[in-house]
């Protein structure tokens, strides 16, 4: 669930799997398969915005190596290379 915002840089609207199906190998197999497309059509960065209520989802761009690029009252701007995400997890040497 990727939109284009300007050259190179594409914004997340929404990163959802089945409960059913919420594991760390599930979640490895699927952010690679999103990396390795990223890759492929140009994209260099993602951005994401999340509300400050949400603790769990912030905790977890934190983890992905998204960075706060802004924020207001209510919620925050991640943002993050193709590059950094893939150094983060590990990905980049496979």
């Amino acid at each position: 669930m990727l939109q284009p915002r300007e050259a190179g840089q594409w914004f997340v609207t929404g990163f959802n799997t089945h409960p059913e199906h919420r594991s760390a190998p599930v979640f490895r197999a699927l952010f690679r398969q999103l990396l390795e497309i990223a890759s492929r059509r140009g994209i260099t960065s993602l951005q994401s915005n999340v509300y400050k209520t949400n603790r769990l989802s912030m905790a977890f761009h934190a983890r992905l190596g998204f960075r706060v690029t802004r924020e207001n009252a209510k919620g925050v701007e991640f943002t993050a290379t193709v590059p950094e995400l893939l150094a983060k997890s590990g990905l980049a040497s496979q």
